[in-house]
């Protein structure tokens, strides 16, 4: 071209291959999930636990007669229930529970119990819509418990209600239910998991597909790479023109 110094050289199609490839992994990363747990046992008892994992909130929400919700906090407790005598964790021995605790005169009553009439309950809102999630419904006694699933504009997509009992006298009937669900498309905003009307029950293991993108260092290093490529190419290139013109 005339008016030009040298030539305007398409780029080489190896690079724009790897820059097609680069977009392709990020994009598969926000596309494919991760099934992440969230769980009381990986901190000490007594954390709060609201902002404790990455992609979900957690709080305590309700009316309950006993604890105020609005001063409440999730937080790591024992999964050790004197009700029953022993330790109910389905995993470790932490579940989830509330803090400050403060049950008056209600005698049994522990900060690791979840209902809708006096203790409140257990609500975790997902950072980026999802469309699978599962928990541990957990029972001192023959209670019923509950996961319910809502989507953005607090609509019901879901309700799971489980029959169980932790006694050791009543072996007909399970002591927990992990109990899940799945949607056709990500739509699942947040859940709330307690035991139903006054009948308490213990909460563990929540589990859910994490969508987002990819790790800000894994991305840099892949962009410094391509960039490399192409800064190689095209400086030899411009060696192999040099040459030519000797």
């Amino acid at each position: 071209m005339q008016g030009f110094v040298g030539q305007v050289k398409p780029i080489a199609r190896s690079t724009v291959l790897g820059f097609v490839l680069f977009a392709a992994l990020v994009d598969d990363t926000a596309a494919f999930p991760t099934l992440t747990t969230v769980d009381a046992d990986s901190f000490a008892e007594g954390t709060i636990l609201t902002t404790a994992f990455a992609g979900v909130t957690l709080r305590v929400v309700g009316d309950g007669s006993e604890t105020d919700s609005s001063i409440q906090k999730v937080a790591v407790e024992s999964g050790f229930s004197a009700f029953n005598g022993k330790n109910l964790a389905t995993t470790g021995s932490f579940v989830f529970g509330k803090e400050p605790f403060s049950p008056g005169g209600c005698t049994g009553c522990e900060s690791s119990v979840w209902n809708e009439d006096a203790f409140n309950l257990l609500r975790a809102d997902f950072h980026t819509p999802t469309d699978f999630v599962q928990i541990d419904l957990i029972f001192r006694d023959d209670d019923f418990a509950f996961l319910r699933v809502f989507d953005a504009a607090d609509n019901l997509l879901a309700e799971l209600i489980r029959l169980g009992d932790g006694r050791a006298d009543n072996p007909g009937e399970e002591p927990f239910f992990t109990v899940s669900a799945t949607r056709p498309s990500r739509d699942i905003a947040y859940i709330v998991a307690g035991g139903l009307g006054g009948e308490g029950a213990f909460l563990d293991n929540l589990q859910y597909n994490r969508y987002g993108v990819a790790e800000p260092s894994t991305v840099a290093i892949m962009a410094a790479a391509m960039m490399g490529v192409a800064w190689r190419r095209s400086g030899n290139g411009r060696r192999r023109n040099l040459a030519r013109l000797k």
